[in-house]
């Protein structure tokens, strides 16, 4: 039986491209939801408008996915009793801003009351969008470090913006909602504040606005897996 070739369907490679092509505007603040990444130099290139690489159209859709999904779970929440706040009066995420607007941070909604374990307390809340695999590793997290710690050893950039969200919000907890793309499943991770992580990284936000030069490198390799999937690793390692 002959081998039929794989084919490339032109439509679908120039919507990729078209995806792909769409202007990058660098936003000139650094924000809450990377200040947790390990390279600080990586955060300073991103907060200097350096240039990056091409992002792919994929991880465009997925954060595209991901604005969709958050609808869909707030939803969820409000149909179990849950007073969950999204937007102020003028349509827009609450937030903060800090350091002379360059230290910013939007979450995803408040919480009034209304969890089912605590009816009284106010939260953070955010959404978070992610793969099968990772959804499977977040469960067994869960399991193995309990609710209140397991956002930290699941994903630590998560963390830290949950806690500069506590801090400047001044609330003591976060509730995480973890899902699959188009909400198949969720679980969650409910999150205390912590003080001093909290501050620790709101200075290191204002140590990487105020430097002059770039932040020492996070390996001298270019081919250091963390260097691969960095977006300024061309600019980092002289290659651009």
């Amino acid at each position: 039986m002959p081998i039929i070739p794989v084919q490339t369907d032109p439509t679908i490679e120039k919507i990729k491209n078209q995806a792909a092509k769409r202007p990058h505007k660098n936003r000139g603040y650094l924000g809450a939801s990377e200040i947790g990444e390990q390279c600080a130099r990586r955060l300073w290139y991103s907060l200097n408008g350096y240039a990056r690489k091409e992002i792919r159209a994929e991880w465009l859709w997925a954060a595209d996915d991901g604005n969709r999904c958050e609808a869909v779970i707030a939803d969820r929440l409000r149909d179990a009793g849950v007073d969950l706040v999204t937007f102020n009066e003028d349509g827009q995420q609450n937030g903060f801003s800090d350091f002379d607007g360059k230290y910013k941070g939007h979450w995803d909604g408040e919480i009034l009351g209304g969890l089912l374990h605590a009816p009284k307390t106010q939260a953070i809340w955010e959404c978070k969008l992610t793969k099968q695999e990772k959804f499977a590793d977040f469960q067994k997290k869960k399991a193995k470090f309990g609710w209140k710690n397991c956002l930290k050893e699941w994903n630590f950039v998560y963390f830290i913006q949950a806690q500069q969200y506590m801090l400047y919000r001044k609330l003591n907890r976060h509730y995480t909602n973890v899902c699959l793309a188009g909400g198949r499943d969720m679980d969650s991770a409910y999150t205390e504040f912590d003080k001093e992580i909290a501050e620790q990284y709101r200075d290191r936000a204002q140590r990487i606005i105020n430097a002059r030069s770039a932040p020492p490198k996070i390996s001298e390799k270019s081919d250091d897996f963390r260097c691969r999937i960095c977006p300024y690793s061309e600019v980092c390692h002289g290659k651009k």
